[in-house]
């Protein structure tokens, strides 16, 4: 899932995150628990807790897999609606490490060059004069216009559609 963030750092900021929570990335697809070989009843888990163990192992590779899968699809989309050809992959892991929404998620950070940035036609948002910022968005940051959102979403919605229907897919966006 992908969606403009309400808050940018600068304009055509992205995040993307999972259906499914998961608070840390270490959470996504936790390592495999051991069991004991011991035959006590106490030990062996049922077999309802084992089939939602693995179902729940199934719904986190997927999980983790569409991150990986998008993160590329998403940054292409976002280079070639902005014009930009550089950007940040960011994810912060807890609360020391600046994670202000307790769910996984990756920020994609178009960076600019400074000043204003020229309109680079038919189909490209205009940016106009940027606000100064510092790595990681401790910089002036504003709401998301109502209008710029929906133009960008528009925009971004389709650069992904044709990336992929591009590479043989369909996916309903």
């Amino acid at each position: 899932m992908a969606f403009l963030d309400i808050l940018p750092i600068a304009p055509g900021h992205i995040l993307i995150t999972t259906r499914d929570h998961y608070q840390k990335l270490t959470d996504l697809f936790p390592p495999p628990t051991t069991t004991t070989s011991s035959s006590s009843s106490s030990t062996n888990p049922r077999p309802a807790d084992d089939w939602n163990s693995r179902r729940r192992a199934s719904t986190q590779r997927a999980s983790a897999r569409g991150l990986g899968e998008w993160l590329p699809v998403v940054s292409r989309a976002l280079c070639k609606v902005t014009g930009i050809e550089d950007w940040n992959v960011v994810q912060n892991n807890g609360e020391r490490a600046a994670q202000v929404v307790p769910h996984i998620h990756f920020h994609l950070i178009p960076r600019y060059q400074e000043g204003r940035r020229e309109n680079a036609g038919k189909g490209k948002v205009d940016v106009g004069m940027l606000k100064s910022w510092r790595m990681f968005g401790r910089g002036a940051r504003e709401e998301l216009e109502d209008d710029e959102g929906v133009e960008m979403a528009g925009l971004l919605r389709e650069a992904m559609r044709e990336e992929v229907e591009g590479r043989g897919g369909k996916v309903k966006l």
